[in-house]
C-alpha cells in the first residue's frame, strides 16, 4: 500500500490537549494479489487488463486508526483494476481527517509531527500483511513505545520516503520536512497474533514569515520603547504616559495571541513567554518610574539627603556612567576675594536700594519745596518719602534712615555713587559709630571706649546703623538660604537623572538578554533543513 497525492490543511479543535485535524486528500493506493482472479491473456484474446466493480472484489478493511472524522468506511466505491497475474489495485477518492497534537512550546518558530495510522480492523498480521511499496528499500530499527505494562522496545520497518509527493499542492503556512513510512507489528491483550499498521509520519515545519512581521517585529520594538522611557526627561510630564500606552498596546498583542494559538495549560508559548516578559518589563518600567519622579521631585523642606545618597548618586555612579555635571563658579571680586552669587545677589539689591533712594530724595525736595512750611515734615526719617513715594519698599526705607547718622552721609547721591566702599570709608571715619565688619566689606567699630563715647555724644546714630546691619545681614542670609534649598533641590534632580541612566542601562541589557534566552532558543531557527516540496 502506498499513499500518494496529499493535501494538508488544518482547523483547531477542542479538547484536553491542544489539537488540530489534518486533512489528507486521496491518499491510499492499496494494492494485492487474489489468486482466484489470474488468467491468462492469450486464452481471452490478449485481454491483459480488467476494469471491476468493487463490490464485487474482496477487499481489506483498511481503516485509518486515528481518525478525527467520525466515518471510517470510503464512501464512494470505485472500479478496480485487475491484471492477468491476479494483481488487483483499487485507488478510492477519499479524505481522510487525522488527529495531529499540536506542541505549541516554540510557537510560532514551532515544527509539528502529524501521523496516519491505517491498518485492517478485523484480519491480524497472519491474515492481512501490510507491506510498503518500496519495502525493498525498508531499515529495520527499533523504538520506545508505551504499552499496557509501561515501555518497551518495539522492532520497526522504516522507508524513509514513505509518501509520493508528486502530486502535493503547497500549504501556505507549513512546509514538509519527511514523510517516513513505518511498520508496526502489536500485540494486544485480546489476540494472540500480532496486528501489522503502517504509520506514515509528516514532520512539518511553520512558515514563520507573517508571524515574525506581525508579533516577534512589534513585540521587540515595544520591549525596547520600555527601555526609552528612562531617556524621557521627567519635566516634561511624559514618563507615566508613555508607560500606560506601552501597556495597552501589550494587552492588544495579548489578545491577538489568543485568537492565533490553540488554548492549552500545558505549556506557555515562545511568543507567549516573551510578552509575559515585555509586560513584566513595563510594569516594572512604571513603578520605577514613580519612584524616579518622587525622587525628581523632592526639596530642602520635604526630605534629608544622607551622605550615603550623596556619595552613591552624586559622586561614584556619574563618574562610572561617565556623566558630567556643570558647577557653579566663583567669579573673582575687584579686591581680588571670590564671592558667590549670595553676594552678588546682595549687591546687586543694594545698588537698587540706593538708586530708589536717590529717586525718591529727588521727588521728596521737589513736593517740599513747594509746600508750605506748616505742612512740611518735623523730622526726616524717611516719613515722607515712604508715605509720597510711588515706589517706596522696605530696602529704600531702610537706607533712608541711614542719611541721619553721621555728616559724613551728606547725600543719596553719595550713597549711590559709592556703593558699599563708601559706607565703608564713612563709618572708618565717624569716630562716634560703633565699628564692626558688615557684609560685602562694611566696617562698624567695635571698640568698647569708642562706642562708649559715641552711645554717650548721641544715642541716636546706633539704633539705625544696626537695624540697618541686621537686615541686610537678614537679607543675605535669606538669599544663601534660597540658594542652598535650590542647590538641594538641584542635587535631588540630577539623583532622578542618575537614576535614569542606570535603569535606561539595566532595561535595555534586560531586552537584549530577553530576545538571546527567549526568542533565540527556538530550534527551528537554526534549522536549516530543506523542504521536499
Amino acid at each position: 500500500m502506498s499513499i500518494r497525492r496529499v493535501s494538508a490543511s488544518f482547523h483547531s479543535t477542542q479538547g484536553p490537549r491542544p489539537k488540530r485535524v489534518m486533512s489528507w486528500i486521496n491518499v491510499i493506493k492499496p494494492s494485492w494479489i487474489d489468486q482466484k482472479l489470474k488468467w491468462n491473456p492469450d486464452d481471452y484474446g490478449g485481454v491483459d487488463v480488467l476494469y471491476v466493480p468493487s463490490e464485487l472484489l474482496w477487499l481489506p478493511d483498511i481503516v485509518l486508526y486515528n481518525n478525527a472524522d467520525g466515518n471510517y468506511q470510503i464512501s464512494i466505491m470505485t472500479k478496480a483494476k485487475l491484471s492477468p497475474n491476479g494483481t488487483v489495485l483499487w485507488e478510492p477518492p477519499a479524505i481522510f481527517k487525522s488527529m495531529c497534537q499540536i506542541e505549541v512550546e516554540w510557537f510560532p518558530f514551532d515544527d509539528q509531527i502529524c501521523t496516519l495510522i491505517f491498518g485492517s480492523w478485523t484480519y491480524s498480521g497472519l491474515e492481512v500483511d501490510l507491506k510498503h511499496k518500496d519495502s525493498h528499500l525498508q531499515r529495520e530499527d527499533t523504538e520506545l513505545v508505551m504499552g499496557y505494562e509501561g515501555e518497551y522496545a518495539e522492532k520497526v520497518w522504516i522507508v524513509d520516503k514513505g509518501i509520493d509527493l508528486s502530486d502535493y499542492y503547497p500549504s501556505v503556512e507549513w512546509d514538509i520536512l519527511r514523510v517516513p513510512g513505518k511498520r508496526h507489528e502489536k500485540l494486544y491483550p485480546c489476540c494472540e497474533s500480532p496486528f501489522v499498521d503502517l504509520t506514515y509520519e509528516i514532520h512539518l515545519r511553520r512558515k514563520n514569515l507573517f508571524y515574525f512581521i506581525n508579533l516577534i517585529i512589534p513585540s521587540v520594538g515595544i520591549s525596547f520603547l520600555t527601555a526609552l522611557v528612562f531617556y524621557l526627561p521627567s519635566d516634561g510630564g511624559e514618563k507615566i504616559s508613555l508607560c500606560i500606552s506601552i501597556l495597552i498596546s501589550l494587552t492588544v498583542f495579548f489578545l491577538l495571541l489568543v485568537e492565533i494559538i490553540p488554548s492549552t495549560s500545558l505549556v506557555i508559548p515562545l511568543i507567549g513567554k516573551y510578552l509575559l516578559f515585555t509586560m513584566v518589563m513595563v510594569t516594572l518600567s512604571v513603578i520605577v518610574t514613580v519612584i524616579t519622579l518622587n525622587v525628581h521631585y523632592r526639596s530642602a523642606s520635604t526630605h534629608t539627603m544622607s551622605k550615603l545618597t550623596r556619595r552613591v548618586f552624586l559622586d561614584f555612579l556619574p563618574r562610572l556612567l561617565c556623566m558630567k555635571r556643570k558647577v557653579k563658579t566663583l567669579h573673582k571680586s575687584e579686591d581680588g576675594t571670590t564671592t558667590n552669587g549670595d553676594n552678588r545677589k546682595v549687591s546687586a539689591i543694594l545698588h537698587q536700594a540706593f538708586s530708589i533712594k536717590k529717586k525718591n530724595n529727588n521727588r521728596s525736595n521737589k513736593a517740599s519745596d513747594s509746600r508750605p512750611s506748616f505742612c512740611r515734615p518735623r523730622a526726616s526719617f524717611g516719613v515722607y518719602d515712604r508715605k509720597y513715594s510711588t515706589r517706596s519698599n522696605h530696602t529704600s526705607a531702610l537706607f533712608e534712615q541711614m542719611d541721619y547718622l553721621s555728616p559724613h552721609y551728606t547725600t543719596s547721591a553719595n550713597l549711590n555713587s559709592g556703593s558699599s566702599s563708601s559706607i565703608a570709608n564713612a563709618a572708618t571715619e565717624d569716630n562716634t559709630i560703633k565699628r564692626g565688619k558688615l557684609p560685602f566689606g562694611l566696617q562698624i567699630d567695635n571698640d568698647p571706649q569708642t562706642s562708649s563715647t559715641s552711645h554717650n555724644a548721641t544715642e541716636k546714630p546706633y539704633t539705625p546703623i544696626q537695624s540697618a546691619v541686621d537686615s541686610v545681614t537678614y537679607i543675605a542670609d535669606h538669599l544663601k538660604n534660597e540658594e542652598e534649598d535650590q542647590q538641594i533641590t538641584e542635587d535631588w534632580k540630577y539623583i532622578s537623572v542618575v537614576m535614569d541612566r542606570v535603569f535606561l542601562i539595566i532595561f535595555t541589557l534586560a531586552c537584549f538578554m530577553g530576545i538571546i534566552l527567549i526568542i533565540l532558543r527556538a530550534p527551528t531557527i537554526y534549522d536549516t533543513t530543506i523542504p521536499l516540496a
